[in-house]
């Protein structure tokens, strides 16, 4: 019970951090062996406003919003993470590239679609994504980085 409750964010329920870099560590080792990969980074857009207009009990409710959402978006096989804040990850194995391609713009539409009931008010949640495949030859940081870098660049052009 503690090695789960070690392994999990409290407030999502999605794995933490520390989980997700373990299991991609032996998930690197099952696909240097010919299975698929991809990582997503995923960053909420605006949600220091969401704290600052309805208060930090919004923000958890929006953050525990996100968590199902994630978790409606991976299989049994794969891996949501809460890494802190408001940034997210999740670990798609056996990510074919079509597929891979589809799954992503189906949970970008889920995540900017997402709208919070609080105090008898709706709040659009709104979310920065990247995606990278693993190519065989990249280290975990250079493939979480590598999809960072695609949110990062989202991030951006949505701002302008």
């Amino acid at each position: 019970r503690l090695e789960e409750l070690s392994q999990r964010d409290a407030l999502t329920g999605l794995h933490n951090r520390r989980h997700l870099l373990v299991c991609l560590e032996g998930e690197l080792e099952r696909v240097r062996r010919g299975r698929q990969l991809a990582v997503l980074m995923i960053d909420l857009d605006g949600f220091k406003h969401i704290n600052d207009q309805h208060g930090h009990a919004a923000g958890d409710a929006a953050l525990k919003l996100v968590g199902r959402i994630l978790t409606d978006h991976i299989r049994a096989t794969d891996y949501a993470a809460r890494l802190s804040g408001d940034e997210f990850a999740l670990l798609w194995l056996r990510a074919l590239p079509a597929a891979l391609k589809r799954r992503f713009e189906a949970l970008k539409q889920a995540l900017n679609s997402a709208t919070l009931e609080w105090n008898s008010r709706q709040i659009a949640l709104k979310a920065s994504a990247g995606a990278a495949a693993y190519d065989g030859t990249m280290t975990i940081n250079d493939l979480m980085q590598r999809a960072d870098k695609i949110m990062y660049r989202q991030k951006r052009v949505r701002r302008t």
